[in-house]
């Protein structure tokens, strides 16, 4: 991941480059070509249009331009480093993510001074497949995205997507994705990408909700194909006007009514994880309303025991592999608004930290010895061994527990808007449940607006008052 250092030090480079260019002639127009070498070392000339016709008494004119073009070149290399840079702080949505697919400039653009090699990459997507396509596209768009994200979208590709859009023969049909399903049509060949219509999307779509695929589940799915299709039109390997996603409806999405425990349910909760591996991060998550990612990121030098208080600053969505192999996804977060922020530690928490560090040096010196995972020592959830806690077994472990001593079933997840409704229910304001939660946006804190049922009686005193006081 790149740092606010190497993103200087990148600026830097730019800003030293001795650039040079020359004016050539393309299509009755000049260009000043800019001599450029990539951070790879490789040759890469730049075709900048000068907004000039190729005619006599305009080539000086072109030259003089120059200056002018190779600055306004170094800003655009530099604002490209600026967005690689966010992109790996701060990953975009999909709905962000379109829109910068969308008014990017095209990557063929016929101005590389390589027509021959624009023309093998226009046949090489014109003969490409439409599965083909798609990974291509998912896997430029993985720069871009968070992990979990990404990961999801290739689940979805390698799953239906790979299953609808290729020959199937009549003996396969038993075998395949929800065969009682009739599809609206089977490949006689594999499609590729420039026979694609909006007719074979629609009746793709048609067969996920014939699947039984809510319109959560069939929106990703949308998703990867707008961009897949954006990045074909900035592409020019189809023209705006051809995209079979133009009309295509978005699948229409039920509002998710979010479950919630309330305080006499959370402090059973509470009760039933004591001393089980999970209870530091169920009272991590229930008490501030964490996300997961967050809780199993917490590491023992984000915790301040003499101020009472730790920090959220790094994050761990995906674990495979065991003991000293264990693979972690995890990332920092910046000191921005949102992810960043610092919290008080309840006396329960405290007590619970301490316990747990006991139990870990225990573990440590008398029990697994040499064998004790080292890897992982700096993180707070971990199991007896010193293996970090994986996603999976900590919502897994929470339903187990919340099943046997029979607690009302709702999701992981849900603990943290348990905590946002307790907060709302006591009219804290909106504003401060948006920084306790750490949410990126006051529209995801709104859906706890309507439990604020206190303020709105005040209004409504305030309001019969004054009509009452206008009436007399």
């Amino acid at each position: 991941m790149k740092t606010e250092k190497d993103l200087s030090k990148r600026i830097e480079e730019i800003n030293k480059l001795e650039l040079t260019a020359s004016i050539q002639t393309k299509k009755g127009r000049y260009y000043a070509v800019i001599s450029y070498t990539n951070e790879n070392g490789k040759s890469e000339p730049k075709w900048r249009a000068t907004g000039l016709s190729a005619v006599p008494g305009n080539k000086k004119a072109a030259k003089n331009r120059i200056p002018e073009i190779i600055s306004a070149f170094k800003d655009d290399l530099i604002k490209e480093a600026k967005k690689e840079y966010q992109s790996n702080v701060i990953p975009l949505q999909p709905e962000q993510l379109q829109i910068e697919y969308e008014n990017l400039d095209s990557d063929i653009d016929g101005e590389d001074g390589n027509d021959g090699l624009d023309q093998q990459r226009m046949i090489k997507y014109r003969n490409m497949s439409f599965l083909a396509f798609l990974k291509e596209s998912i896997e430029e768009f993985s720069h871009h995205l968070e992990d979990t994200t990404y990961d999801s979208w290739i689940s979805t590709y390698q799953s239906r997507m790979t299953d609808y859009f290729r020959v199937i023969t009549l003996q396969e049909r038993s075998t395949m994705m929800n065969p009682d399903v009739e599809r609206p049509i089977y490949y006689e060949h594999v499609p590729k990408l420039m026979e694609i219509t909006q007719f074979d999307i629609e009746d793709y779509f048609q067969w996920l909700y014939d699947c039984g695929l809510k319109g959560s589940s069939a929106d990703k799915h949308y998703t990867i194909f707008k961009l897949s299709f954006a990045r074909a039109v900035r592409k020019k390997i189809i023209k705006k006007m051809d995209n079979p996603m133009t009309d295509v409806p978005k699948p229409k999405i039920e509002p998710y009514i979010a479950d919630y425990y309330k305080p006499s349910e959370l402090k059973m909760l509470f009760d039933i994880v004591k001393d089980d591996i999970i209870e530091v991060p169920v009272l991590f998550a229930g008490t501030y309303g964490l996300r997961r990612s967050e809780v199993l990121g917490i590491k023992w030098d984000a915790i301040d025991f003499e101020a009472g208080t730790f920090v959220i600053k790094h994050t761990v969505t995906k674990v495979t592999g065991r003991g000293e192999n264990q693979v972690i996804q995890c990332k920092d977060l910046t000191k921005s608004k949102y992810g960043y922020r610092t919290y008080p530690l309840t006396p329960e928490i405290k007590q619970a930290l301490s316990r747990l560090k006991m139990k870990i040096e225990i573990n440590k010196r008398f029990v697994f010895k040499n064998k004790y995972v080292q890897q992982t020592k700096d993180y707070v959830c971990v199991k007896e061994n010193g293996e970090l806690i994986k996603p999976d077994h900590l919502t897994k472990r929470f339903q187990e527990l919340s099943t046997e001593k029979d607690l009302r079933k709702i999701r992981l997840h849900d603990l943290r808007h348990s905590v946002g409704s307790l907060l709302a229910s006591n009219n804290v304001n909106l504003r401060q449940i948006q920084d306790f939660l750490g949410h990126g946006s006051i529209r995801s804190t709104e859906r706890y607006s309507h439990l604020q049922y206190e303020n709105k009686e005040t209004s409504i005193g305030v309001i019969n008052n004054a009509i009452g006081v206008a009436s007399t």
